[in-house]
């Protein structure tokens, strides 16, 4: 019996550690996600002030469409802005399990997503639902706020 309770107490500590940790990985993913459909929408103002009395074509416009998800259109293109409502850890192949960094806590492989997509504006427009986006860049964000950029170039 003391065997059964030892690894019963060892999974309640690990769903105790690990639910708590992947919960701050979400309250500073959703802040940081926040902070940027802030600054999308203030730079959007701030732009188009200073775009004003030029074609009206020519403009910036932010949507935030929920919770997760923020767009601006920039001309052609819709940047949209997607965070992701799970919390990951880094596959074992992945580069960042090479740093220090993560291999001194594995904790710190755990963490949040914002994916950034670049479509043709004219894809929503028109509904035109086979029409590809485009991944460009993927922020990751972890329980110690620490952040991580992939992108298709170097960043």
């Amino acid at each position: 019996m003391p065997e059964q309770d030892e690894k019963k107490s060892l999974i309640i500590n690990t769903l105790k550690g690990k639910s708590l940790l992947k919960q701050k990985v979400y309250d500073n993913t959703f802040e940081a996600f926040c902070m940027v459909k802030d600054i999308l929408k203030s730079l959007s103002k701030d732009i188009n002030t200073n775009l004003s009395g030029l074609d009206p074509r020519i403009k910036l416009e932010y949507t935030d469409r929920s919770n997760f998800d923020a767009q601006l259109k920039v001309a052609g293109d819709i940047l949209l802005f997607s965070m992701h409502s799970n919390i990951f850890q880094f596959d074992r192949e992945h580069a960042a399990w090479k740093t220090s960094y993560i291999q001194k806590n594995h904790f710190n492989a755990y963490s949040g997503i914002i994916n950034i997509y670049n479509f043709l504006a004219d894809s929503f427009k028109y509904s035109r639902q086979d029409d590809l986006g485009y991944l460009i860049a993927r922020v990751f964000i972890n329980h110690e706020n620490q952040y991580f950029v992939e992108g298709k170039r170097q960043m």
